[in-house]
């Protein structure tokens, strides 16, 4: 992906985020599950738009029920498929489904994080072990027996203790700086210094969302 790619999705993802987040705070979110007529309804109000109920057509009524979490996420599954409030989740097994913390999920065979996403679609952790993946303290850092996890992105890395969580977006190893779970690349590790959240600098460059600015 081109560097000018990258930069204007983390551009993407930040004003998304924070305009969720403005959505959520102006006109507030309550969801639930409900069974009624044999059929799965998400049930829901706003102030946008008042009370509404979403029917979801592939939920099995006898066997549905909601995910319990921490988080603020509307999950439920069946005996076949899992859902984020009315979605149905693609290849996400329901039976072996577990909840790790801070927004990941794992079944048998692959990671998930819902903690931030533009499509469903692309929730699945690639290449993200389900069977070693713990979280930090620390969101949205995590960790499996070979990566270091940022949310949907993992980095390799060959010692988890010289890992160290700088920040909500900046990690290091000895020898590395991890923006985002993406290492950088041309750092001078001995004058790299964090200037805030999204930029950074060394002796040789500025770097803006994990990118050398120009």
């Amino acid at each position: 992906m081109p560097l000018c790619s990258r930069a204007v999705r983390h551009n993407k993802m930040k004003k998304s985020i924070a305009i969720s987040l403005l959505s959520f705070i102006l006109f507030g979110c309550e969801q639930e599950y409900i069974v009624k007529d044999n059929k799965v309804f998400l049930k829901g109000w706003n102030e946008g738009s008042g009370s509404y109920e979403r029917l979801i057509e592939e939920a099995d009524a006898k066997t549905f029920q909601t995910i319990d979490t921490d988080e603020n996420l509307t999950l439920g599954k069946d005996n076949n498929h899992v859902y984020i409030e009315s979605t149905l989740i693609e290849n996400f097994d329901p039976k072996t489904l577990k909840y790790i913390g801070n927004y990941y999920f794992v079944d048998s065979d692959s990671a998930y994080f819902f903690g931030f996403y533009s499509n469903i679609d692309d929730c699945e952790i690639i290449g993200a072990d389900p069977k070693s993946l713990k979280t930090f303290d620390k969101f949205p850092w995590a960790y499996d027996k070979n990566h270091i996890i940022y949310g949907h992105t993992i980095v390799a890395i060959d010692d988890l203790s010289d890992f160290e969580i700088i920040s909500e977006n900046w990690g290091r190893t000895k020898d590395k700086i991890i923006y985002k779970g993406r290492t950088l690349h041309g750092v001078d590790i001995k004058t790299f210094e964090i200037v805030d959240e999204y930029m950074a600098k060394d002796k040789y460059h500025t770097y803006e969302y994990g990118e050398i600015k120009t």
